[in-house]
């Protein structure tokens, strides 16, 4: 008998999960919130079930901040393990766009290599992959011929290093050999203020007068930094009110950008000092437009780095970023010092001069010659040198590690990182675009009012003879030696800032003498302690001694004792 056939059983068709983008979820949402429609019609009417529909809603604020973030036609978001070095060179990448730089592949994943290695994160592969999924995540795309134009802008700078640059150098000592360029400070900017930027729907906005203007300069081996030249927007701060010192020279521009009218200022005195000296220096800096003179030099050639390079300048290298992340260090400190935030005083002009030269003196000649090293200036006097950036990679750790205590104290639960402070500012313009035909250029150097313009370029005034200094090492005028400007009546609105700390009473020099005895004091009952703290503590209390007995020893009958 034969047996009969059984039939096979039915083949189970699988339920496929249906993959959904950004742009369908976020209209879920919406749908879910703005009718009143029931969610098991709005999950049918997208092809998915009530458990899918409600896993989305649960997850709204993770989905809606995704979609701010990423390419809403992206179905699957993965989320960068390296998220810090990821933020970092999207940051470096929207400044090299604001600039007109071309960027390519490779610049894109030789950047990320070097922020991973400053991070400490060595495991960080930059292949291929990760730059396609970095795009993606971004929506990043390079413009057409982008790379073609890069590789030739790149091709362009390594034959000026190989052939012209070489040439060049060899002419002067490493100690002749100065770069100069501009950077951005937002100043005023404190943790606080981040993490309300950071939580904001659009970011905050920081105005011309929250910010300022540095010029930097420093030689080849770094044994020499020029005076940090700091532009605001006002000629007299109110924080400056009795400051008749700084360490810093400053001057003012409208809008808080370096011009042609300041850039050939600072450059005559530069020159000056050079001539005084008796040197004859070189000195790079960039196309800026402000970088225009029409001076004659005595003791400086100029030497433009090739077009749209900012990013090989040696001050981009790492120079100006260890004196911001000195500054940011300084500003958390701070803050951390202070026991109850809801006093403390708000960061003044004056205050920002005295941190940031202290920031830029910090920066180590070690750091210097790494960064012109980097940008390919190699100089036969000094050997082969090699890239060491530690100093940077030291303080953005020490800086993470403070930020970290800030936002435990204040029990803030956004996540901030040291990079991120350090390079907040780095997308301010730092030079006039334009000449500012048909509108004068309102800019001020210390002690002079803006001088009256002709086709919107202000007049330099002819600089006064200046007799000889006691030292080489000092430049050739009051100005350059920390001279405030002079205070004349605030008698107009357009000269007062918005710092709310005026300048307090100077104080007597008998009550900064106890101030002294009383620091030192402190230091004293502390252990490993440095030497060199109690030689600064000394030096200051010779410097007040001095001042004491200045007028003693202009008493008729004494001039003898002069020394």
């Amino acid at each position: 008998m034969a047996e009969a056939a059984v039939a096979p059983p039915p083949v189970r068709t699988p339920n496929r999960r249906k993959a959904l983008s950004l742009e369908t979820k976020v209209d879920i949402i919406r749908d879910v919130e703005s009718s009143n429609r029931q969610r098991n019609k709005i999950a049918k009417e997208y092809g998915i079930s009530h458990s899918t529909l409600s896993t989305i809603y649960k997850n709204k604020d993770r989905i809606l901040e995704q979609y701010k973030r990423h390419n809403v036609t992206l179905k699957r978001v993965r989320t960068s393990s390296i998220g810090e070095v990821e933020e970092a060179v999207l940051r470096w990448y929207h400044d090299a766009c604001s600039k007109n730089i071309s960027v390519s592949g490779p610049m894109v994943k030789n950047k990320a290599k070097e922020l991973a290695q400053v991070v400490g994160n060595n495991t960080f592969k930059a292949s291929n992959g990760w730059l396609e999924r970095f795009k993606l995540r971004h929506r990043i795309h390079f413009k057409s011929g982008g790379k073609e134009k890069a590789n030739i802008g790149m091709a362009v700078v390594r034959d000026w290093q190989q052939h012209e640059l070489p040439t060049i150098l060899q002419q002067y000592a490493p100690r002749d050999i100065f770069v100069a360029g501009e950077s951005g400070f937002l100043y005023h900017l404190t943790l606080d203020d981040l993490v309300k930027q950071k939580s904001a729907t659009n970011p905050i906005i920081q105005k011309n007068k929250d910010r300022l203007t540095g010029l930097f300069c420093c030689n080849m081996d770094g044994s020499e930094k020029e005076k940090l030249l700091l532009i605001g927007r006002f000629p007299n701060p109110r924080s400056f009110k009795g400051v008749k010192s700084l360490p810093v020279t400053y001057a003012s521009d409208k809008r808080a950008l370096m011009n042609a009218v300041l850039f050939e200022k600072w450059f005559l005195r530069f020159d000056e000092k050079m001539k005084w000296q008796q040197r004859k220096v070189l000195l790079f800096i960039d196309n800026c437009p402000a970088h225009r003179f029409n001076v004659y030099l005595q003791a400086t050639e100029v030497r433009f780095l090739p077009p749209n390079t900012t990013m090989y300048h040696p001050l981009s290298q790492g120079i100006k970023q260890v004196s911001k992340c000195y500054y940011r260090r300084r500003i958390v400190q701070r803050a951390l010092a202070e026991q109850n935030p809801d006093k403390m005083k708000p960061i003044t002009v004056r205050d920002a001069a005295d941190m940031l030269a202290w920031a830029w003196e910090s920066v180590s000649p070690a750091t210097v010659m790494s960064c012109f090293r980097k940008s390919g200036f190699m100089h036969p006097a000094m050997g082969e040198i090699p890239i060491n950036l530690d100093e940077y990679t030291h303080q953005v750790q020490a800086l993470n590690v403070l930020i970290a205590a800030f936002l435990q104290r204040r029990r803030i639960l956004h996540k901030i990182s040291a990079l991120e402070y350090i390079d907040v500012d780095e997308f301010l313009p730092v030079c006039e675009d334009t000449w500012n035909q048909g509108s004068p250029v309102m800019s001020a150097w210390p002690g002079q009012q803006p001088q009256a313009s002709q086709g919107g370029l202000a007049l330099p005034q002819p600089l006064p003879n200046q007799a000889p200094l006691p030292h080489p090492n000092q430049p050739p005028n009051n100005q350059d030696q920390g001279q405030a400007p002079q205070q004349p009546p605030l008698n107009q609105s357009e000269e007062e800032d918005d710092d709310e700390q005026l300048g307090q009473p100077a104080p007597k020099p008998k009550e900064v003498l106890n101030m002294l005895q009383s620091v030192r004091s402190f230091f004293q009952s502390q252990e490993n302690i440095p030497g060199q703290v109690f030689a600064a503590l000394a030096n200051l209390e010779e410097s007040v001694l001095y001042k004491m007995t200045e007028n003693v020893l202009k008493t008729p009958g004494l001039e003898f004792m002069h020394f």
